[in-house]
C-alpha cells in the first residue's frame, strides 16, 4: 500500500517506464552454476561490508583504498564470475 504522496508520485512514473531494455534471465549451465554461486557470496558479503565501511567514514574513500577494493574483488574471483555470466548471456542470444 503506497500511503505517501511521493510514492505514489514514483509509482506513476514507473508505470510508464519501457521495459525494451530490460536484461533476460540467464541461467549458467549447471557446471558453472555452483562455481558462481560460490563467487558472489563471497563477492556480495565483501561488497557490502565495504560499502558499509565507505559510507560510515570507517574506510576513508582514496585512491589507494579503491584500487584495493577493486584488487580485493579480483581476488575473489570477479573476473571468473563475470566471465560465467558472459557465458551464460551469449548462450542466451544464440537461441
Amino acid at each position: 500500500m503506497l500511503i505517501y504522496p511521493n510514492q505514489q508520485d514514483a509509482m506513476k512514473v514507473l508505470e510508464k517506464a519501457s521495459t525494451a531494455k530490460v536484461l533476460p534471465v540467464i541461467t549458467p549451465v549447471p557446471a558453472d552454476a555452483t562455481s558462481l554461486a560460490n563467487y558472489n557470496s563471497q563477492i556480495s558479503t565483501y561488497v557490502a561490508e565495504s560499502y558499509a565501511k565507505f559510507i560510515t567514514g570507517q574506510t576513508a574513500i582514496t585512491d589507494a583504498n579503491f584500487n584495493t577494493y577493486i584488487a580485493t574483488l579480483k581476488t575473489l574471483n570477479l573476473d571468473k564470475a563475470l566471465a560465467i555470466e558472459q557465458k551464460a548471456l551469449e548462450t542466451y542470444n544464440k537461441r
